[in-house]
């Protein structure tokens, strides 16, 4: 799908739902219009008053103030009177109801919200597209969130993404929709995004959600999960680049916790939260780095970062444990280990920028 038709159609949509939302109170308007052009012509037809008594007359009417009558009625404009005395009431009083629950009961703030909220997706490049904000997506919305990537959360149960706002304290880009849909997806800006994060209860709607985002999007890194190894074959036949069982990684922790206690608990260091965080981190190398050219020697990534290289990705391959002679290209991949708040330091490094206090 091409992104700038996308664009369009997600403006669409805005001004579409901006007409439905006001079309009870013109269809109101129109309504109370007719009921007094109704009365002003009917004066002056059964009275045979003028214009402006007829006007008079209708106003009062309507509005059931109790003005004196300019002249007595005739029984044809007694009964006509009648009868415009309920018609009016009922269309001001449906009027009004209709105002009030527009206004006081939050309508009219919450399509303002909704659409500022659709814009400002619409605005976004580059984020992550979170299907499901269960169990699953909680953790995946927080490492987003700590890592300061823009995201795009799709889910059917508003309740969920005001449980979620609530615990991070943070207003969030979201909609509320069915992820099948291309509808919601386009929603979600995905033509815009670089990665789809999938973490549907039901295979099925996984492989849906895949084959509509790869659709929209050829390039777009998709992560799936998967609640069946049996299904694996037909997620990545869908377009998913990778696929996680939860299950698998639960087992596994399980029996690495039994089997080597020392490696669970150092990756607990890695993963928690609060305290002093340790991450594993991949900082690229533009070929316009002043590093390029340097071998990891020279470079004296861990004197000047407190960043240790565990790992280097040159043209694709993985190299562990590199040798301090292994020469930095540009396009490479360091691949390094440490605390969080000194991860900026590598990244200021690669471009040739002042460290932080030096690097330490």
């Amino acid at each position: 799908m091409n992104r700038t038709r996308s664009r369009y159609h997600f403006r669409d949509r805005i001004e579409i739902a901006f007409k439905k939302r006001l079309k009870k109170l013109f269809l109101t308007l129109f309504m109370i219009i007719g009921v007094f052009i109704t009365g002003v012509f009917g004066y002056m037809v059964i009275e045979g008053w003028s214009f402006s008594k007829s006007v008079f007359m209708t106003a009062i009417t309507i509005s059931t103030v109790g003005y004196e009558l300019p002249q007595e009625l005739s029984t044809a404009g007694l009964v006509f009177t009648l009868f415009l005395i309920v018609a009016g009431v009922s269309v001001v009083l449906y009027g009004f109801t209709n105002l009030t629950a527009f206004i006081v009961e939050g309508e009219m703030k919450e399509y303002f919200e909704r659409r500022r909220r659709m814009k400002k997706i619409s605005s976004i490049r580059d984020h992550s597209v979170i299907i499901g904000a269960g169990r699953i997506g909680r953790y995946v919305i927080r490492e987003l969130m700590e890592n300061r990537k823009p995201f795009v959360i799709v889910e059917k149960d508003e309740s969920t993404i005001f449980e979620l706002q609530n615990e991070f304290d943070v207003d969030m880009n979201y909609i509320i929709g069915d992820a099948t849909s291309e509808d919601t997806l386009v929603m979600a800006n995905i033509p815009m995004a670089d990665s789809l994060i999938t973490t549907l209860p039901d295979d099925s709607q996984n492989v849906f959600t895949i084959l509509t985002a790869r659709t929209m999007n050829p390039t777009i890194k998709i992560i799936s999960i998967i609640n069946d190894s049996r299904n694996t074959s037909k997620l990545l036949y869908a377009g998913a680049d990778n696929v996680i069982s939860p299950y698998e990684i639960v087992g596994t922790r399980i029996a690495a916790m039994l089997l080597r206690p020392s490696i669970v608990s150092f990756l607990d260091v890695i993963n928690r939260t609060g305290g002093k965080m340790l991450r594993i981190d991949a900082v690229p190398v533009p070929s316009n780095s002043p590093i390029v050219g340097l071998t990891l020697e020279k470079t004296q990534i861990p004197q000047k970062t407190g960043l240790i290289v565990i790992a280097m990705r040159k043209r694709g391959e993985l190299i562990f444990n590199p040798k301090s002679d292994t020469k930095i290209d540009g396009g490479d991949e360091l691949i390094v280990l440490g605390e969080v708040e000194k991860l900026e330091n590598l990244a200021k490094l690669v471009k040739g920028e002042t460290l932080n206090d030096g690097g330490k």
